[in-house]
């Protein structure tokens, strides 16, 4: 008779606890889920942060058409330039440069909307105004800075915001831009003549872009208005994701005095 201790079966056949070789499968299975699960977590949460970014620029755009109905239907500048009379701009009372994103503070209802989930910390460690102040994601094009909504021939596909830096809230730098590849104060030109791998965009190979009629939509490297163009005198056309150097209100660039390509007929 095999021997019994408290009630339970003891002897050779007695199993308390795994094996190494039992524990080294378990171990192997895991790492295995992990690695096949991790990459789709991350593409997920990517996914959502996309979703968040393209609901922000629709938020935005509410806020844009709002002000230009404030504002006789003109669109905000991206540099309101000083001079008499100018209006001062605060935000928590803090005086800032008028700049687009100034403007229409007052109208966007969530602070957070200025932000990008997937944007990169603020450029150059710059000093914040106030702790937890607003960080800015988009810019304007400069050609539609301060256009009348009348002269925007096809709101669709003309591009009101796009993707571009991560500055505090009333800060120049990075408010505006001149081409769709542009991004983190950098030349768009480095960024699209690269291998795409070396295109350093907020959410992978792709930006979100917000148009003038409201609606906002993700597009990925080369496609939709990356491949803007505008065409140069006697032929040809200026660098692809070029969208207009040229400000009906303020100043040029040095493309040279053109309404570039982000204003299609």
């Amino acid at each position: 008779m095999t021997p019994k201790r408290n009630g339970l079966k003891c002897g050779p056949s007695a199993r308390n606890g795994f094996t190494l070789i039992e524990l080294l499968v378990v171990i192997a299975i895991i790492a295995i889920l992990a690695a096949i699960l991790f990459p789709v977590f991350a593409k997920a949460r990517e996914k959502a942060r996309q979703s968040t970014c393209i609901n922000n620029n629709k938020q935005l755009g509410i806020a844009i058409l709002t002000y230009a109905g404030d504002w006789d239907e003109n669109l905000p500048q991206w540099n309101y330039p000083g001079g008499a009379g100018q209006k001062a701009y605060f935000v928590d009372g803090v005086q800032l440069a008028a700049l687009w994103d100034v403007a229409i503070y007052p109208i966007v209802k969530t602070k957070g909307v200025f932000t990008c989930p997937s944007a990169a910390p603020p450029q150059e460690r710059v000093a914040m105004p106030k702790p937890d102040w607003v960080i800015r994601s988009y810019a304007i094009p400069r050609n539609v800075s301060g256009l009348a909504l009348g002269e925007v021939k096809n709101p669709s596909e003309t591009v009101q915001l796009f993707e571009k830096g991560s500055w505090p809230l009333g800060y120049a730098a990075d408010s505006t831009g001149e081409n769709f590849y542009d991004m983190w104060g950098a030349d768009g030109r480095t960024y699209r003549d690269g291998p795409v791998g070396r295109i350093d965009f907020p959410h992978g190979k792709g930006k979100v872009f917000l148009f003038t009629d409201g609606h906002a939509k993700y597009y990925q490297v080369h496609t939709g208005p990356f491949n803007y163009a505008f065409p140069k005198p006697g032929g040809g056309n200026w660098d692809a994701g070029y969208c207009g150097g040229t400000s009906p209100v303020y100043g040029t660039n040095d493309v040279g005095n053109d309404p570039g390509a982000n204003l299609p007929k």
